[in-house]
């Protein structure tokens, strides 16, 4: 898709195909709803109503905020002897400790941490989180900042 096919759909001189309209959502990381509905999400998510990012037999990954916002925060839980095996990432997060205790491994250095406690992960941070205890689950909160694709 060009420049000057995109400038063309600004000035309202092309409309845009369903397919070139998936085409430029899916660089904005948006649905198509997102471009036609009137409707605003409620800043709210109540506990019942978070979506699953996924789940396996080591954790629960939870959506806990609106989407497609600039702040994105996660529930992470991490069942009892489980470890998370994290990617570097391109964005600095914030993990909250909400329930039980984790070990935080850091480029290499370990930290342990319990209910309350905090850590920040700088972007491109190598890291691994790890709920040693064999009866406890690890409640977690993450924020990160993600930038919109330009």
């Amino acid at each position: 898709m060009s420049l000057s096919f995109l400038s063309k759909i600004e000035r309202d001189i092309n409309t845009p195909t369903i397919a070139v309209l998936q085409k430029l959502c899916n660089a904005l990381n948006i649905s198509i709803n997102d471009l036609i509905s009137n409707v605003h999400p409620s800043p709210c998510v109540n506990k019942e109503n978070r979506k699953p990012i996924y789940e396996n037999s080591d954790s629960l990954y939870e959506q806990a905020t609106p989407p497609n916002e600039f702040l994105k925060g996660d529930i992470l839980t991490i069942f009892p002897n489980s470890e998370i095996k994290t990617y570097e990432h391109v964005f600095d997060e914030v993990g909250l400790i909400l329930e039980g205790n984790i070990n935080v491994i850091l480029d290499g250095t370990e930290y342990r941490l319990s209910e309350g406690d905090t850590v920040y992960v700088r972007k491109g941070t190598n890291h691994i989180i790890k709920n040693t205890s064999n009866t406890e689950k690890c409640v977690t909160y993450w924020v990160k900042a993600i930038l919109p694709a330009i």
